[in-house]
C-alpha cells in the first residue's frame, strides 16, 4: 500500500529574543502567524519573516517553517 501525503497548510514562526530570564539566561518568545498556503516557496516566507520582525522592537533570533499535512492509505 502507497501512502498519500495530502498538505494542509503551513505555518511561520518568528523567534524574538525576550529579555533574560533572572539567572541571565536569554529569553526568547515566537511569533506563529498560520494558514500560509503550504505551495508557499521558502524564500517568500524568509522575507515575509524578516519583513514582520521588522515591525518588532524585540531582535529577531530565528524564522522557522511548520507544514501540515494528512497520510493516508491508497
Amino acid at each position: 500500500m502507497a501512502v498519500v501525503k495530502t498538505p494542509q497548510g503551513s505555518s511561520i514562526g518568528i523567534k524574538v529574543a525576550n529579555g533574560f530570564s533572572a539567572s541571565g539566561a536569554a529569553q526568547f518568545r515566537t511569533l506563529r502567524f498560520s494558514n500560509v498556503k503550504s505551495a508557499s516557496i521558502d524564500q517568500d516566507l524568509f522575507d515575509i519573516g524578516v519583513s514582520l520582525a521588522g515591525l518588532q522592537s524585540a531582535t529577531l533570533a530565528g524564522i522557522s517553517r511548520t507544514d501540515n499535512a494528512d497520510l493516508a492509505n491508497e
